[in-house]
């Protein structure tokens, strides 16, 4: 039986005080840098919620990948324990780490041990592929049973982006700022989409917030994923008043399995604080 690892990152919103009461999961942290600040971990040694959300509406924020010392010094730490480390981590389409994860695989200190796919997600989509690599693992299943999985997870969810400021989408260039100068006069709420190649797309637009989420919930109530599934609220610092009449709108429109969760700090850098994201994740059945 193969002694199997799952390394992930901070972008799956885990916390690392979760992953480290198991005994086959290891976290590392993104790094996001604030102008004028300086350069914090997306860990227990960074920022609180409040204060990195009060720098979020006020600084320019950017993310850079995990610090190459500490992958390295954490694959040394663990790599004669297990005889597979998997890295379960942000999608290649938002960010260059996953190339540099399999640079790192291929040296020959780790080559044939360390495997890095591009799980082509994030938030809860990542979180998901984690819990059911660590459940696996529990199962004694297989390192391929188990990137099989991760693979039809990545076609498995249906999710909408609500945001209500484009000034952080136009700082990083998904949208022009004509087109945020243009929607910020004529209140227009741009409606993304997390996609199943891994990167963030503008899927439709609408004048309000209401009705950008009644749109969304709409959208789903057709997903094929199955109606026994969870909703997920995931938000960036929404307040609690909003995220309270966000369910009622939900619950009126017969989602009554909610889950509420924390948008990871990381992914709140690229979208705005107040980004609410609806999404309905599909369940696997590759009983081999």
């Amino acid at each position: 039986m193969n002694r199997i690892a799952i390394i992930t990152d901070s972008s799956s919103g885990i916390s690392p005080e979760l992953i480290k009461k198991t005994d086959d999961m290891f976290y590392l942290p993104i790094h996001y840098i604030i102008n004028d600040i300086g350069e914090f971990a997306d860990d227990e040694r960074g920022l609180s919620n409040k204060k990195f959300y009060n720098y979020l509406s006020t600084k320019d924020i950017s993310t850079s990948k995990i610090n190459i010392g500490e992958i390295t010094n954490l694959l040394n730490k663990i790599i004669n324990d297990y005889d597979k480390i998997l890295f379960l981590g942000l999608s290649k389409g938002l960010s260059s780490q996953h190339d540099l994860m399999k640079v790192i695989s291929n040296d020959s200190l780790y080559k044939d041990k360390f495997i890095a796919i591009d799980t082509e997600a994030v938030s809860i989509i990542l979180e998901k592929m984690v819990w059911f690599a660590h459940e696996s693992i529990k199962q004694n299943k297989s390192i391929d049973y188990i990137i099989e999985g991760v693979n039809i997870l990545k076609k498995s969810h249906h999710n909408f982006i609500l945001v209500k400021t484009l000034e952080t989408l136009k700082k990083g260039g998904r949208i022009t700022p004509a087109v945020a100068a243009l929607s910020k006069m004529m209140k227009i709420i741009p409606i993304l989409e997390f996609t199943k190649k891994g990167e963030i797309d503008k899927k439709t637009k609408t004048r309000t917030w209401s009705k950008a989420i009644q749109k969304s919930l709409d959208k789903l109530k057709h997903s094929l994923i199955r109606e026994s599934e969870p909703l997920y609220l995931v938000h960036a610092n929404l307040p609690e008043e909003e995220l309270k009449n966000v369910k009622k709108i939900c619950e009126n429109n017969e989602f009554k399995n909610i889950i509420i969760k924390q948008l990871p700090k990381v992914i709140s850098v690229h979208t705005g604080p107040n980004t609410l994201i609806l999404a309905l994740l599909g369940e696997i059945n590759n009983e081999n």
